[in-house]
């Protein structure tokens, strides 16, 4: 709407009607809760594949390594003994622990920052941009998003389930602190 008495000299132009509820201004919309959620998970697989291994080694040798001794009266005791946290155990955490951070780096990181997807959102078919330009958000925008995330987590929950009510579905801190949405891909 214009104004129809202007101050002299400044020229009055249209103002943009205001977005429909769940949609964005440029007219894409916001990516649902659920889809984000399964996005997440996505993303969390790999990680996980990498450190099950190590977890299964650890009981595996917790449970292999015990001791069986009979006593004169004929009783039998098994001791178990503590996992072997050897040198070779701890190489292997430590490159898995590497690892998940450089998969971590790349994936929520660097590749949102080119592409403005991880896997799990390319999967899920929806994309983190900033919610005043449109555009990707930068490489440490995304690390401060995801440190930001795990307040988000820390206060029950209320921040990442907080895109359920939400007009923009942000969440309550990582989102609305770095200034990003998550939009569905156009089709």
């Amino acid at each position: 709407m214009t104004d129809p008495n202007p101050p002299a000299g400044v020229p009055s132009y249209p103002q943009a009607p205001p977005a429909a509820r769940g949609f964005a201004p440029n007219g894409q919309q916001y990516a649902p809760w659920h889809l984000r959620v399964v996005a997440y998970i996505i993303d969390g697989i790999p990680p996980i594949i990498f450190f099950l291994p190590l977890l299964f080694g650890i009981n595996w040798g917790a449970l292999n390594s015990g001791t069986t001794t009979t006593l004169s009266n004929g009783t039998t005791i098994t001791t178990m003994n503590e996992p072997p946290f050897n040198a070779f155990f701890w190489v292997w955490y430590f490159v898995g622990f590497l690892l998940v951070l450089a998969w971590l780096f790349w994936n929520t990181c660097y590749r949102q920052s080119k592409t403005g997807k991880s896997i799990g959102k390319s999967a899920m078919k929806i994309t983190t941009v900033d919610s005043n330009s449109g555009q990707y958000k930068g490489f440490w925008w995304l690390f401060l998003r995801q440190w930001l995330l795990g307040f988000d987590f820390a206060i029950c929950y209320i921040g990442v389930l907080w895109p359920l009510w939400d007009e923009r579905r942000q969440c309550l801190i990582s989102d609305k602190a770095t200034s990003a949405v998550v939009l569905k891909d156009a089709k």
